[in-house]
């Protein structure tokens, strides 16, 4: 098999969320790719994002999966599925402030992107306070959430733009 060939199969895998069996085909593709490289191709950068993820689920290795997602977002910036993942691995190492930080990245890239909203959406980001200009637990911001929420007026729950 070709290291295309494999990272295809490391992708499946981890569609299914079986990181060993997906880290172990992504190990593989990376070891055939430098040698089946015309002159001027490059490994791809989703095969280092791929590794990232996979380093962190089935091994719990983040010093790797941080290095691999950020090696993979240097070479491409332009890839939310590269952002998604980079927050995949910050919320692995507990950091919900990088991880929402990679979010917005990838969000600005697609705003559309499902899998970033629902990562966002389990983080339980509280909506904005009414008052934005005085503290979350002042008094009028209180009220007036309280009473928004009694007469169901909707407000935006996430600010997209950042």
């Amino acid at each position: 098999m070709t290291g295309a060939e494999y990272l295809e199969l490391g992708l499946a895998y981890m569609r299914e969320k079986n990181w060993e069996a997906a880290l172990n085909n992504l190990l593989e593709s990376q070891k055939r790719f430098p040698n089946h490289l015309a002159e001027g191709e490059e490994v791809p950068p989703l095969l280092f994002s791929a590794l990232g993820l996979c380093y962190a689920m089935a091994r719990n290795n983040l010093t790797n999966a941080l290095a691999y997602c950020q090696r993979a977002i240097s070479i491409d910036e332009y890839q939310p599925g590269f952002y998604y993942n980079l927050g995949l691995v910050y919320l692995k190492t507990g950091d919900k402030k990088k991880a929402l930080s990679a979010f917005r990245k990838g969000l600005k890239l697609n705003p559309e992107h499902s899998g970033i909203w629902s990562q966002i959406s389990q983080l339980g980001l509280r909506k904005r306070p009414v008052l934005s200009f005085l503290p979350r637990q002042h008094f009028l911001n209180r009220c007036l959430g309280m009473w928004f929420i009694h007469k169901g007026v909707r407000r935006p729950s996430y600010r997209r733009s950042n």
